[in-house]
């Protein structure tokens, strides 16, 4: 069982899954992150996002730290422009998960082909779901 990503794992482990797998009870899992409340928000980027991505993906062992050019976030957003801008000034667009948000605004095939609920409804479930 899982909430958020740990529940999108809940999800993805119904995908063939192994025998052994008895239930699966997924809470209010990352199903398709670019129309949920993920990254996108029905296509909004989710700018609040930046400094999770910045900590979690800028070494391997995601404890860099997010360090805003200005104290205020507000100020911060507001000066850089655009996401875009504020990512390039931070060196974001060198890590390889936010050049695969930002190559992908639209609701591309990059996006519906990981869509869990697609990928789940194109077979029946075997593992009883909660």
């Amino acid at each position: 069982m899982g909430t958020s990503y740990d529940g999108f794992t809940v999800l993805m482990s119904l995908v063939n899954p192994h025998p052994a797998l008895k239930a699966a009870v997924p809470f209010n899992p990352m199903v398709d992150t670019w129309i949920g409340d993920d990254w996108f928000h029905n296509g909004a980027f989710r700018q609040t996002y930046a400094d999770y991505i910045y900590g979690q993906t800028a070494d391997k062992k995601s404890d860099e730290e997010w360090t805003p050019p200005r104290y205020d976030a507000y100020e911060t957003w507001l000066t850089a422009g655009s996401a875009g801008a504020l990512g390039t000034s931070l060196g974001m667009d060198q890590l390889p998960f936010w050049k695969r948000l930002t190559s992908h605004p639209a609701y591309d095939s990059f996006w519906q082909s990981q869509a869990v609920d697609k990928i789940l409804a194109g077979q029946p479930l075997s593992v009883p779901t909660l």
